[in-house]
């Protein structure tokens, strides 16, 4: 019974028993020919996926960043896989981002940068 009250004390005041880390900051590797996204604690998000440039904004929505409006140039990259522009959303684990589709599926990672 006291643990119940415990969690449920917990609860009412909006703590979180296990608190996910943020998924702002870099992740990947911002340099020519490499993925990386930047979400940034403004709710703007811009990268790259190693050939196209991207830029959205995002929000915190289900324990995850949940990209919005996310517009990417759309070159030929032959011999890049194009996949972070098909993210909809991330979630960070530890020093690892983990990148998902529309739905729900995880396309890829990337490493903490900073």
């Amino acid at each position: 019974m006291t643990a119940a009250l415990a969690l449920a004390a917990v609860a009412a005041s909006g703590c979180s028993i296990i608190e996910e880390p943020d998924a702002v900051g870099t992740w990947g590797t911002p340099e020519r020919g490499s993925a990386y996204l930047r979400i940034a604690d403004d709710g703007t998000l811009t990268g790259n996926d190693g050939c196209n440039t991207m830029s959205g904004r995002w929000h915190e929505g289900d324990g995850a960043a949940v990209f919005d409006d996310v517009m990417s140039t759309l070159m030929a990259c032959p011999g890049v896989d194009t996949w972070l522009t098909q993210g909809r959303s991330a979630v960070a684990q530890g020093d690892t981002l983990h990148v998902r589709d529309a739905s729900g599926v995880e396309i890829g990672t990337l490493p903490r940068a900073d």
